[in-house]
């Protein structure tokens, strides 16, 4: 598993981290992670960020994605908010998947640019609960693990 799913804010702000080359199954882990944590966030309000900085590859193909975005469909389902600059291709895909499922969707090339858009645009957010730890964590050279989740 090349991914860790974490409460950034609990119930408000999760903190995706991907890096390396990406399984089918680790998308589905992944993918049932965020759910677990989006059933107890708030209703259309729960945000996530994914940061792909590290992301290589992963397979790709309709049924594939539609699969891996249940998640992003969620009813808790805030802004999906990519961070980082991943290659060309990653990009295409994650602007195509966001209009095929009409997600909310709004990339940032850094964690700060990302958080200061969502204290902008979400003022129900509580900053003080934040635990910015897990951003630490995620950039470590030792990844940390999903199924610590």
């Amino acid at each position: 598993m090349a991914f860790r799913v974490d409460w950034y804010i609990p119930g408000q702000i999760v903190y995706t981290v991907i890096w390396g080359e990406q399984t089918v199954a680790d998308g589905r882990q992944a993918n049932a992670a965020l759910v677990k944590l989006l059933q107890d966030g708030q209703l259309g309000a729960t945000h996530v960020l994914v940061d792909v900085n590290d992301f290589q590859k992963s397979p790709i193909g309709i049924g594939l994605i539609r699969d891996n975005v249940a998640g992003f469909r969620h009813p808790n389902m805030g802004w999906l908010i990519p961070i980082g600059n991943p290659n060309p291709l990653i990009r295409l895909v994650g602007v195509m998947t966001a209009r095929l499922f009409n997600l909310r969707f709004r990339p940032f090339a850094t964690i700060e640019q990302a958080l200061e858009y969502l204290e902008a645009i979400d003022p129900t957010i509580d900053w003080a609960q934040a635990n910015p730890a897990i951003l630490t964590a995620a950039n470590n050279d030792e990844k940390p693990r999903a199924d610590a989740v």
